[in-house]
């Protein structure tokens, strides 16, 4: 999906530590969105209902308009899951009509190819994908 020149790409974080409804775990996720928000500005958070459940952390919404901010996005999150090896986080965005993404996962975090999304998000402000 393309957003204001950027790419939108959906960050889905997860624990093996928590129940998804935790307050600890909401806490955790604040402290991220938090993060990101002060290092990219702008983050969107979507929550969708789910019927039977009270909320739980939704879904973080982050445009991708530059390699910088997707090089500091990445940093982050590869930051924050190494800080808990019980956190994971996916990461999803739109290429050629199908939905692609990764996982960032304790110590998997280095291994991670995302140079498609490099890629995308560097022929962003160039034409739609």
């Amino acid at each position: 999906m393309d957003t204001d020149g950027g790419i939108e790409v959906t960050v889905e974080p997860a624990t093996d530590r928590f129940d998804p409804l935790d307050d600890r775990w909401a806490t955790q996720v604040d402290a991220l969105v938090g993060e990101l928000a002060s290092t990219l500005g702008t983050v969107t958070r979507r929550h969708d209902p789910v019927a039977g459940t009270k909320g739980g952390v939704g879904t973080i919404l982050l445009a991708m308009t530059s390699g910088g901010v997707l090089t500091a996005s990445l940093e982050l999150l590869r930051s924050w899951v190494g800080r808990d090896q019980s956190r994971s986080v996916k990461v999803s965005w739109y290429e050629n009509g199908a939905v692609q993404s990764v996982e960032l996962a304790g110590g998997t975090t280095e291994q991670v190819d995302m140079s498609s999304l490099a890629r995308l998000v560097s022929g962003a402000g160039t034409g739609p994908a």
